[in-house]
């Protein structure tokens, strides 16, 4: 489930939340605070096992839930065009 951020995306962390700027598509997008986490997740690479795990001791909550959330959030990052 690798997955990178699209080339060209701006991305700015302000009071905890992500605001990302897609230069080509003229559109901002903001992230509430659990897809930040995961946003700054992906900036670092990490991989959709190692984000899960991050996220289960964070927010103390079942790996499957998180495996589905995580899943979720990753499908409509990429249909916004904001990963490759």
């Amino acid at each position: 489930m690798g997955k990178n951020i699209k080339k060209g995306v701006i991305w700015r962390k302000i009071e905890g939340k992500i605001f990302i700027i897609d230069p080509e598509r003229e559109k901002l997008h903001s992230l509430n605070e659990t897809a930040s986490f995961f946003w700054e997740l992906l900036a670092d690479k990490k991989t959709a096992e190692e984000m899960t795990k991050k996220a289960a001791s964070r927010y103390e909550a079942a790996p499957e839930e998180i495996r589905k959330d995580l899943s979720a959030l990753l499908e409509l990052l990429k249909k916004e065009k904001l990963l490759i």
